[in-house]
């Protein structure tokens, strides 16, 4: 991992600033033995009726505790840029009355995304040519296709495989993933240009006509502390005919993080720029990842919030009929 970039204090109220903080990981530990209420979450929901939502080919059932409706729509195409900006015709969900523990400028609202592949490769390939037609760029070529491959390609062969959580690390930092960037990481659908900071509790999903892997993480920015601002529950699938790509995060909370990024938090762990000497900081904020990630796995999944059992069913649930998604989401 290279060096710890200097930590700046972030302002809760600044939209812009919180845009680049909210995509940071989970906090501090505190005193052993000592287990705080949950900051910055809402009390755990009983459960609830299951309800079911459908639309566009695509259904699934969940608690009435994680949403009082769902919508449903067949979302446009995103524009031509990043590669997180670039999205085909493609099936959406959003959770309505999400039990959201945090509001993090860069997680959409929680959503369940259905993408067909081959239009997504297609958009991108499109933007690419866009790109290197009207852009001059001093890191070579544009790699917008190659990296879609390389998620999808990734994905595949975990769903084959289900390296265990020892194994798991290894096995994403193999030399055939690609671009170096990409390893070590998990597969990241949209292309959202951003870094796990950790990984905890990684299961392998199995839904109705496909299956994926969910895991809780916080993507980042810049490095920096990990907090409850926006960790998130994510899972990335394939249906089995390798046709369409299913993502899904949603907020969630741990009890033991704080609601944010503090500068008094980064001293008290001595992981801020006054504290320490750059040659030091590295190490120290790997060793302060590792211990979160281990409470992270150690922390049973109801005592999230919401609790990774309701997610859980809900994914378990998906069914996605390609004919009737194709009809929608690509008509010609």
């Amino acid at each position: 991992m290279k060096e710890l970039r200097r930590l700046r204090v972030r302002k809760s109220n600044s939209r812009l600033t919180a845009a680049l903080a909210a995509c940071v990981l989970l906090c501090a530990t505190h005193a052993a033995g000592h287990r705080p209420e949950l900051h910055g979450s809402v009390p755990a929901r009983a459960r609830g009726a299951s309800k079911s939502a459908s639309h566009a080919g695509v259904s699934f059932s969940y608690d009435s505790s994680l949403a009082s409706d769902v919508k449903g729509e067949v979302a446009q195409p995103g524009g031509c840029g990043k590669p997180g900006d670039v999205l085909p015709v493609h099936v959406a969900f959003t959770l309505a009355g999400y039990p959201k523990p945090h509001e993090s400028p860069f997680m959409r609202p929680p959503e369940i995304q259905v993408f067909p592949v081959a239009e997504y490769r297609r958009a991108l390939a499109a933007c690419e040519k866009e790109m290197a037609a009207t852009i001059i760029r001093s890191s070579g070529p544009l790699s917008y296709v190659s990296d879609f491959d390389d998620d999808v390609r990734t994905l595949k062969a975990l769903n084959a495989t289900r390296p265990g959580p020892r194994a798991l690390g290894a096995w994403l930092r193999r030399k055939s993933r690609g671009r170096v960037y990409l390893r070590g990481r998990m597969p990241l659908v949209p292309m959202y240009d951003v870094g796990e900071a950790l990984r905890a509790k990684v299961s392998y999903v199995d839904f109705r006509n496909g299956s994926g892997v969910a895991f809780v993480t916080q993507y980042t920015i810049e490095d920096t502390l990990v907090s409850n601002q926006a960790l998130a529950y994510v899972f990335q699938g394939l249906t089995r005919d390798g046709q369409y790509y299913v993502s899904a995060a949603f907020p969630v909370a741990a009890p033991f993080l704080p609601p944010e990024y503090t500068e008094a938090e980064a001293a008290r762990l001595g992981l801020n720029q006054t504290v320490l000497s750059g040659t030091k900081l590295g190490p120290r904020y790997r060793n302060y990842l590792a211990r979160t990630a281990r409470r992270l796995d150690a922390l049973p999944p109801g005592d999230y919030r919401p609790g990774l059992g309701l997610l859980n069913d809900l994914l378990r649930s998906l069914d996605v009929n390609p004919a009737a998604v194709k009809a929608h989401v690509n008509p010609n």
